[in-house]
């Protein structure tokens, strides 16, 4: 074996393992390093168990992971992805309630008109939750 790729292969394996890139899921829990998210009726939970004190509320769960993952690396982007989550949040709300129009109303005129809002809201909706889950990775 090539004797660089020996030496590089060997200080992998002997580098310590930073404890944010693997979650484990127990349960209903997702653990991050001291971190753990727990599923609420209506949100995701974030809590630090070294001060005992919840971190955060997020809609979606993208948004608790990211948040816990940073935190667990000492990266304090809170308030950046809870804006982006808000901002999730309200997108899907819209789309449900589209949905809802689309399958009640009788006028074809609005069916139209939501149809196109829909679309619209669905967009960006990925393109926020993308920019929740660059901050995963």
């Amino acid at each position: 074996m090539n004797e660089h790729l020996e030496h590089g292969l060997k200080e992998l394996l002997e580098s310590p393992i930073d404890p944010s890139l693997f979650p484990v899921k127990k349960g209903n829990k997702i653990n991050i390093g001291s971190y753990s998210i727990v599923k609420r009726r209506d949100d995701y939970s974030i809590k630090d168990y070294k001060t005992e004190t919840i971190v955060a509320h997020t809609y979606s769960k993208a948004a608790a992971i990211a948040i816990a993952k940073n935190l667990a690396k000492k990266h304090n982007k809170t308030e950046q992805i809870l804006k982006l989550d808000r901002e999730y949040s309200k997108h899907d709300i819209d789309c449900k309630f589209y949905q809802h129009i689309i399958k009640v109303t009788k006028d074809e005129t609005q069916r139209d008109i939501v149809g196109t809002r829909f679309d619209i809201s669905i967009f960006r909706a990925d393109l926020v939750k993308q920019k929740i889950e660059s901050y995963i990775l």
